[in-house]
């Protein structure tokens, strides 16, 4: 993706959200409530109050009911209303309640991938990094360690996690550098987890 327009990114990420979870569905909005900062959303047939939020119906959202029945409920801005800092807020409704709570946000160029995870996969400087948000116990919160694809520069990288000092590497567009950050220090992996990232520098 690189040099794609956010607006690409964004309308390609709801493509492939929409691809990755097939339960995904646009939910309506019902009506906001200023004053007890809540409103009413149809996803379904069910009517959902998500609570404690500005979030009214000029935002979108989106809903899929998770493996455990409970409903996870997508808002963020409309098209117009897209910045490079855009987040969709997350809200979950337990089962069997209707009552739906934040839970915290996401950018909204991440996508689901399975039923609780979703991936960010951004571009800075010269490396691209994945960024993993999970959500569980109801909580929502990034994985400890991501992934980053270094195809530009030098980086101090260890080759191995049990050693103790890291090697001046450089990543380029034919060859590019692999490796997962973990406690603030960047480990070399295998090619092979990077592929999905390597096939975003040769669009």
């Amino acid at each position: 993706m690189i040099g794609a327009g956010f607006f690409g990114i964004f309308l390609l990420a709801l493509s492939t959200l929409a691809q990755a979870a097939t339960a995904l569905n646009e939910a309506i909005c019902e009506r906001h409530s200023i004053t007890e900062r809540e409103t009413k959303i149809k996803a379904g047939e069910k009517l959902f109050t998500v609570v404690d939020s500005d979030k009214d119906c000029n935002s979108e959202y989106l809903y899929y009911r998770s493996i455990t029945g409970d409903m996870v409920i997508l808002s963020g801005p409309t098209e117009d209303q897209l910045g490079l800092n855009a987040q969709n807020e997350i809200f979950i409704a337990p089962v069997p309640s209707d009552i739906a709570r934040n839970i915290g946000s996401i950018p909204v160029s991440a996508i689901l991938d399975g039923d609780e995870r979703f991936i960010n996969i951004v571009q800075v400087g010269g490396s691209i990094f994945e960024v993993a948000y999970k959500i569980h116990g109801r909580q929502l919160s990034p994985e400890p360690s991501n992934i980053e694809l270094i195809f530009s520069g030098s980086q101090c990288i260890y080759q191995d996690k049990q050693i103790e000092s890291c090697t001046n590497l450089t990543g380029s567009f034919k060859n590019p550098i692999c490796v997962r950050q973990i406690h603030g220090r960047k480990i070399k992996q295998r090619s092979e987890l990077c592929s999905d990232l390597k096939k975003e520098i040769q669009e």
